[in-house]
């Protein structure tokens, strides 16, 4: 069953982390209110920056940009141990991102 990481909204939000292990992976994916996600961009920060923003936590506790989603890659298999956040930029649509655990 899905778990929200990032509820629905154009500004800008960062989710709780999210520890994947090599036995438990996990399916992140944009949600909207329809089930169509429309196109969306970024509205501030560097253009070419991913709208949404899948963050692995580094060995000095800060964050590096491993990965993006947008409205024409909507869903992520993080399959690599590690932790991970995810970063949304302020946008032009209302969107969110949710978790899938196998």
């Amino acid at each position: 069953m899905p778990v929200e990481l990032l509820a629905a909204g154009t500004g800008q939000a960062t989710s709780g982390t999210i520890t994947v292990t090599a036995a438990a992976p996990v399916t992140v994916f944009l949600s909207h209110a329809n089930t169509d996600i429309p196109y969306f961009t970024v509205i501030d920060g560097l253009p070419t920056a991913p709208p949404v923003q899948i963050q692995m936590q580094e060995a000095t506790l800060g964050w590096t940009i491993i990965d993006g989603m947008d409205s024409a890659r909507r869903i992520v298999l993080l399959d690599k141990p590690g932790v991970y956040r995810i970063r949304r930029m302020t946008i032009t649509e209302s969107i969110g991102v949710d978790r899938s655990d196998p």
